[in-house]
């Protein structure tokens, strides 16, 4: 009789270890499924939307220095039958030369610089920034505009190569924003002068640094020469 219970408790204990196994592995198999479905549900419906006007130009080619500048306006415009806003991108190669005052602190400065806004259905977007010149003469800077319905960065499409260009009358870069001092417009930024400066304001910002380092420096070189002689009084240990 305990003999069939026994028998019997292990043909149950069998049972439910295989049973637990079938519900891991069709849990295992379904799951993808379920998460295919529910990014298919939430996946971005795409939308139509396209850019009726896109303009990019100067709208004051003289730059009078730092309290004049040069002045960029861009303008957007979209149909009312868009069905989503058109996300724009209108990225400006600054060359060294200038410095390029945008809509944020993100978007300023040299080198490429990028302004990034939207138009909606049947909506006009425009903006105006400003550029200026460290040096006089004529300079160029070159835009090119990318623009896509949002959500859909994978449609979009391109105008290149706005050409902008400023006659500078007179030099210099805006107002510095920490001491409120506009730069040096001399223009002599490679004749070679001032190469030192980045190492003399070094020093002059860790002269506590630099000065431990040398005191120690001096010490091991002392500790160096008198070897031999600590050699001599120790026996060599």
């Amino acid at each position: 009789m305990n003999e069939w219970r026994e028998i019997t408790m292990r043909n149950k204990t069998w049972t439910a270890l295989v049973a637990l196994a079938v519900v891991v592995l069709v849990g295992f198999g379904i799951a993808p499924s379920i998460a295919a479905a529910q990014d298919n549900g939430t996946e971005t419906q795409a939308c139509e939307a396209d850019l009726d006007t896109v303009d990019v130009h100067t709208s004051d080619d003289t730059i009078d220095g730092a309290g004049d500048p040069g002045r960029v306006g861009v303008s957007a415009s979209t149909s009312i039958s868009n069905e989503c806003n058109v996300v724009v991108q209108v990225t400006f190669d600054v060359p060294n030369n200038m410095y390029y005052q945008g809509t944020s602190a993100d978007a300023s400065g040299q080198g490429l610089q990028t302004e990034v806004f939207e138009v909606q259905p049947g909506d006009v977007s425009s903006f105006t920034t400003e550029l200026y010149a460290n040096r006089e003469g004529e300079h160029t800077v070159v835009a090119d505009v990318e623009y896509f319905p949002e959500g859909n960065p994978d449609q979009a499409r391109t105008q290149n190569n706005y050409m902008l260009t400023f006659n500078a009358v007179d030099a210099g870069f805006p107002d510095d924003p920490q001491t409120g001092e506009s730069t040096d417009n001399s223009g002599d930024a490679d004749n070679g002068e001032g190469d030192d400066q980045p190492l003399i304001g070094f020093l002059n910002e860790n002269l506590g640094i630099v000065s431990t380092f040398i005191l120690a420096l001096t010490a091991v070189i002392g500790l160096v020469k008198r070897e031999p002689i600590l050699n001599v009084f120790t026996d060599g240990k």
